[in-house]
């Protein structure tokens, strides 16, 4: 024991949008379809690019440089490399670059290519105040979340040191990115490869990175370049050695290039472009929106994946949007200390965890969506069809709006917006209810397999086993169960599991609590005063995969900023493709 009390800082709030640790599960399936790449990556000259700076610093140190040599020689050169890059691109209003929206040097200005010469916006505001403030790189292409992972271990065209942090070298995949780069380089701009290729000249103007931008541009690879990040990222056959991820991803490209083709045969028009959420949820179901079938005998197990994957997304929004009522609830029993009761009288607003999870059952109840219902029981009889009139709800969905999981989705997201003074949550609730339902009908569909998915909180085969037990209980009830056991109490399970991951690994724990027990009940987290959760859908990774098959010429994009795309000729040979049964899936 402590003789006088020991102060600590208060923990830092997490940004972890996650309350409940539903991602997992979902991130999981994610890799499994479309391993080695995330939601931020989408161009292939910055994989080409970055192959050839580190080759090129390698060529500028010598056999006797230090450790400290060799940093100092990578520091400089990739922070080069990735802001000419940056810097080029975001001139011609380039969208998705990471870095973008630091402060460049005026157009008559030199600068010089270090993220502490082009600091952050935030950045530059506080040297501004204290020149010798601590600042940090901000936002770069090699970040973890944005290209690392995917041009090392992803697709494998980078190798790291395994002793000096920031050093890297090419792969053999690597090198022959890196030969594109530099043919293109020395046919287009033969005059800049000597400045290019030194790590330690650093001064740049505007006007220069423009002289550049034929070999920084990022929207027209050459075809040298997308013959070797194909050969990574979606070869043309596979072969014995073929790894295992690049099989998954083959397999996850295939079938949407399949789901594309499909959709495209609805209309024959040419031109007909397909936006992104047809072709994710024709992938799921096997057919196109109007029944046509997919070819999907040879990619079983992968559409079993997808499908599992968008039907947890389902059931992942309906949770969070449940927890974001909840917390709608806490606060309004913490600021206005009162509810109404059935004749608008106020009444003392308990916050126990069991009457928040009850109020938010009889919203949910009130503001059901669709037919209303005495009992669980009632509410699925009326507004879903029975076992074996449909293949199942995804399927029946592409002709019935009612049971389309697409715009079912969509609306759940809009109304799980709602703010504190809106008065819509109840809305929200019901609609989380609907979602419940649908994603219990379903499961009585699902294949086995996809009953219980790693990193499940709440699977669907327990939530097969709730929807039974309480089927002849008040819709009101079974909400609330689900509330006080799959959404605060889980947020609390999380919380501990994650601070006690945080002290096993040695790191600071950080301030998960977005609700917590006091003294009254319930209440908002010390560092949540204002905001209430935002649930969100892991849905971006399908259409950065689309972005690359449009760099590799597999497809085409219908303007930028519009998420739609068709076949090319290429396209449409590789979807029609037949993929070998490897057997080791």
């Amino acid at each position: 024991m402590f003789d006088t009390p020991h102060y600590v800082p208060f923990p830092v709030a997490s940004q972890s949008p996650d309350p409940l640790g539903l991602a997992t599960a979902n991130t999981s399936l994610y890799r499994q379809v479309f391993p080695g790449i995330n939601n931020r990556a989408r161009y292939i000259r910055v994989y080409s690019a970055l192959c050839w700076m580190v080759e090129q610093i390698w060529n500028t140190l010598s056999d006797d440089s230090t450790d400290e040599d060799i940093k100092a020689a990578f520091e400089s050169g990739l922070q080069k490399i990735q802001l000419l890059l940056v810097w080029g691109n975001t001139r011609r209003k380039v969208p998705t670059l990471p870095g973008s929206q630091r402060v460049w040097p005026a157009d008559d200005e030199p600068g010089t290519l270090s993220f502490a010469g082009m600091p952050t916006k935030a950045a530059y505001k506080l040297l501004a105040e204290d020149e010798d403030s601590e600042t940090k790189d901000g936002a770069t292409l090699l970040a973890p979340d944005e290209y690392a992972p995917s041009a090392t271990n992803g697709l494998g065209f980078l190798i790291r040191d395994e002793h000096l942090e920031g050093v890297y070298r090419t792969s053999e995949a690597g090198a022959v990115l890196a030969a594109a780069f530099e043919g293109h380089l020395v046919a287009t701009l033969p005059q800049a490869l000597s400045w290019l290729r030194d790590p330690h000249k650093v001064e740049a103007s505007a006007s220069k990175v423009d002289e550049l931008y034929e070999v920084l541009r990022l929207d027209a690879p050459t075809k040298v370049e997308q013959s070797a990040f194909a050969a990574q990222y979606f070869p043309g056959s596979l072969g014995p050695l073929t790894s295992r991820e690049t099989v998954q991803r083959y397999l996850g490209l295939t079938l949407a290039l399949r789901a594309i083709a499909a959709e495209q045969s609805i209309t024959p028009a040419q031109n007909r472009f397909i936006d992104v959420d047809h072709i994710r949820h024709a992938m799921a179901r096997g057919l196109a929106s109007d029944g046509t079938s997919l070819t999907t005998s040879d990619l079983v197990e992968t559409r079993r994946l997808w499908q599992s994957l968008q039907v947890r997304q389902y059931l992942k929004l309906a949770l969070e949007t449940l927890f974001r009522v909840c917390e709608h609830q806490i606060r309004h029993a913490v600021t206005k200390n009162y509810a109404l009761d059935e004749t608008g009288n106020r009444v003392w607003a308990s916050r126990d965890i069991g009457d928040i999870a009850q109020k938010v059952g009889e919203l949910a109840k009130s503001n059901f969506p669709g037919q209303q219902g005495v009992s669980i029981e009632e509410l699925l009889t009326t507004n879903f069809p029975a076992k074996g009139q449909i293949p199942s709800l995804y399927v029946a969905g592409a002709s019935s709006t009612d049971l389309d999981i697409r715009s079912n989705l969509a609306e759940l997201k809009r109304l799980s917006t709602f703010t504190q003074s809106s008065g819509k949550e109840g809305l929200a609730a019901g609609g989380a209810l609907y979602a419940l339902l649908w994603c219990a009908v379903e499961a009585h569909y699902l294949p086995a397999e996809s009953l219980d998915e790693h990193g499940d909180r709440l699977s669907f085969a327990l939530l097969k086993v709730l929807t039974d037990e309480f089927s002849k209980a008040s819709p009101a009830e079974f909400v609330a169960t689900i509330a006080r056991d799959y959404v605060i109490n889980l947020h609390f399970d999380v919380v501990r599991e994650r601070t006690e991951d945080d002290i096993n690994a040695r790191k600071t724990p950080k301030d998960r609590y977005r609700i917590l027990v006091g003294d009254y009940g319930l209440e908002p987290g010390l560092n949540r005063r204002e905001a209430l959760s935002k649930p969100f859908v892991l849905e971006d990774v399908l259409l950065h995969a689309l972005y690359f098959m449009t760099q590799i010429g597999l497809l085409l994009q219908k303007e930028k900023g519009r998420k739609e795309f068709r076949l090319t000729a290429e396209g449409e040979r590789r979807a029609a493709q037949h993929v070998p049964d490897r057997g080791i899936l």
